[in-house]
Order: structure tokens, then C-alpha cells, then sequence
């Protein structure tokens, strides 16, 4: 992002790319109903699944349930999605330079057990821009460089191919010219970047339009295609910021239109997260798998956050040992928190202030002012 930024979200996102004039965030629209899970694991005359009649496991995300295999799919997190036709419209506002589309997704991979495998492992995730490449200087992609391998080019526009981050990539073995799976689809890496860690940068850049076709918009529980959640912005000019905040404001009275200089404060904030995310130690839990005969339903919370559905059944008795990273995290929860925080603090300060100075003679006042 370079000169201003229009973010469709519920959660005040960290600044990104150089910059950053303008961030606006919104709800998102409720999800839409979901098909409940069905069936329950018995060893009779309910649905089984391994051989011999063995307990099945079965979760049920947006109105389809699996049985087997690795669910994977591309969510948005708290976000709220708009038509990509806005971005038109921003960019021809009076005092708005250019305007890009951006979609900020989370894959999320659940592996269900197996008789092969029937030990339930924890959910991975990683974080995917779905990126406007006919303006690679607007949104995340204006922080990073390039250390190996090619950018996107307009060629790319509806083909598998992905960016990565080179620290993200190391860490999980990811090398130029790999597959790597994103929401199901097998993705070429072409290109890995190096890029500020304290921006929380995304893990993987796809193209938009591809981005668009693999994920499903949580309040029609159809594909987003066509929409997107994030507009960046570049002002005509520095002095003419604020007039792009108004004319935002009037064209998405919905929206809430955030400078960056109320982020600056935040900036900080990420940095420190970013520091303790690196350094902080990791610890092991050993948890025990469930029953073998009659498994215990769990619930297992859907992608983003924002859906859910039954795990039943489950492996033999046992315990698996499972990492449990320790992190900060920043959530709108926590900012609003802050806010209102510095804000009773200033009322009780200036309140102790203004009750001191009720308490003194007229005489004494003009006395300690002078």
C-alpha cells in the first residue's frame, strides 16, 4: 500500500506497505446458515466409517460435511466483503490518484483421522493475500522484495502461481519452483520475498482473481467472485488526505476511515508482537485422543472463526503430544479496550485536576498561577 489504503473489516489491520494514508474498516454481513452435522459414531447400526464398523470422524463447513481426508479452505478472517466495482468508484473520486483491490485470507487445514492415521491433528493455518497485480505498487506487495525468482506479471492473472515470504518459506521447507497447496489448489511458487517483519506481512500473494474463485463469502456461502475485501488508495497528494477520508466517508457511509497518523501508535504495538511472536518459547501438551468404541463428539471450530461443526467419533484411547507455540495476539477486542483505557485515564486525570483547583481560594489560585 503506498499512499492510502480503503480495508473492508471488522479488525483495525496493522499498516501496510509505505505510506499508508487512510485505512477503512466495516462489519461483515451475519454468516449464512449452515448445514448441522449429522450421524453419530456407534459400532451398530449408525454410520460407521473405518473397517470393521469403526468410529467415523465427520465435520460439516458451509453446508458440506467430510468424512475423510484434509479439509482445506480459504477463509476470510473477520472481514466484511464488498464489490470489487467500488474500487472504480474510489478511484474516481476528485482527489484519489489510483485505487487496487485486495482480499486478506486465512487458509485453514484440518486433517480428519483415519484408520491409517488415527490420531486427530492439530489445525494449521497461514495467511494469503489475494493480490491486484495490474497495480503491484498499491497494498502488501509495495513492501517486498524480491530475492529469488519473478513477480507477477498480467499473465498471471487466472493462473496457479504464488509469492511467498522467504522467512515463511524457510521455515516450512517451501523452495522456488515447489507446490504448495492453497485452498485445495496446488500453487507454483514463482517468486520469495524478503519483507518487514514488524508489517506482520502475509505468508502467501496469489492472484485476486484465483483468490476470489477458492473462497466462499461466509454471509451467501457462495464464491467471492466478483468481490473483494480490501480497496488501497493513493491520494493525489499528501495535503489532499484528508479530503480523500471525506469523500470515502460519504461514498461508504457504512465504513470507519482511519488516517495514518491514528495508526502510528499502533505501528509500535506490532513491532513489539512481531519481537515476542520470535522469541518467545515454545511448549508441548499432551493431549488424550478420544475413546475408541464410542467416541466422544468434539467441536471443532470452522475456518475464520466464524462457523464450526462436530468431530465425531475419534481414535483409540492414547495421548498425543502436540506443540503449543506461545504468541501475542492483537485483536479489535483488545484495541477498543486500550482506547477506552486512555480515555477513562485522561477523564480521571483531568477530573483530580479540576477538583484540586475547586478546592483552593481564588487568591491562592491566581497566586500559584502567576
Amino acid at each position: 500500500m503506498v499512499a492510502a489504503a480503503v480495508s473492508i473489516s471488522t479488525r483495525l489491520r496493522q499498516p501496510v506497505g509505505i505510506g499508508t494514508d487512510v485505512t477503512v474498516t466495516t462489519k461483515p454481513k451475519a454468516p449464512a446458515s449452515e448445514k448441522p452435522a449429522t450421524g453419530n459414531a456407534t459400532s451398530g447400526g449408525g454410520p460407521v466409517g473405518g473397517p470393521g464398523g469403526g468410529p467415523r470422524a465427520e465435520i460439516c463447513l458451509n453446508g458440506k460435511c467430510y468424512t475423510h481426508g484434509t479439509v482445506d479452505a480459504l477463509v476470510l478472517g473477520d472481514t466484511g466483503a464488498l464489490s470489487q466495482s467500488e474500487v472504480a468508484r474510489i478511484a474516481r473520486l476528485h482527489d484519489v490518484s489510483a485505487a487496487a483491490a485486495g482480499l486478506v485470507l486465512t487458509d485453514n487445514q484440518i486433517t480428519l483421522p483415519s484408520a491409517s492415521n488415527p490420531g486427530i491433528q492439530p489445525p494449521t493455518s497461514f495467511t494469503v493475500d489475494g493480490t491486484d497485480i495490474s497495480h503491484p505498487r498499491l497494498g502488501p506487495l509495495s513492501n517486498a522484495r524480491l530475492t529469488s525468482g519473478r513477480a507477477f506479471t498480467a499473465a498471471d492473472d487466472n493462473s496457479d502461481v504464488a509469492l511467498v515470504d522467504a522467512s515463511y518459506a524457510a521455515a516450512h521447507d517451501i523452495k522456488l519452483g515447489s507446490k504448495t497447496t492453497i485452498g485445495g489448489t496446488k500453487f507454483t511458487v514463482i517468486g520469495l520475498l524478503s519483507q518487514p517483519e514488524a508489517s506482520s506481512p502475509p505468508n502467501m500473494y496469489i492472484p485476486l482473481a484465483r483468490a476470489q474463485a477458492l473462497t466462499t463469502d461466509p454471509s451467501t456461502g457462495k464464491s467471492m467472485k466478483g468481490e473483494i475485501d480490501t480497496v488501497y488508495v493513493t491520494a493525489a497528494s499528501a495535503s489532499d488526505i484528508g479530503a480523500v477520508q471525506q469523500e470515502i466517508e460519504h461514498l461508504l457511509p457504512q465504513a470507519t476511515v482511519t488516517s495514518s497518523s491514528d495508526l502510528a501508535g499502533v505501528c509500535l504495538g506490532f513491532a513489539g508482537v512481531a519481537i515476542i511472536d520470535k522469541i518467545a518459547p515454545k511448549l508441548s501438551a499432551s493431549v488424550p485422543s478420544a475413546s475408541g468404541a464410542l467416541g466422544t463428539p468434539q467441536t471443532v471450530t470452522g475456518p475464520g472463526g466464524t462457523s464450526g461443526g462436530q468431530l465425531i467419533g475419534g481414535p483409540p484411547a492414547g495421548h498425543t503430544t502436540i506443540s503449543v507455540p506461545m504468541s501475542a495476539s492483537v485483536t479489535i477486542g483488545a484495541i477498543v479496550l486500550a482506547v477506552l483505557l486512555a480515555i477513562a485515564g485522561g477523564l480521571l486525570a483531568g477530573s483530580f485536576g479540576g477538583w484540586r483547583a475547586a478546592r483552593l481560594r481564588s487568591a491562592a489560585a491566581l497566586a500559584r498561577v502567576a
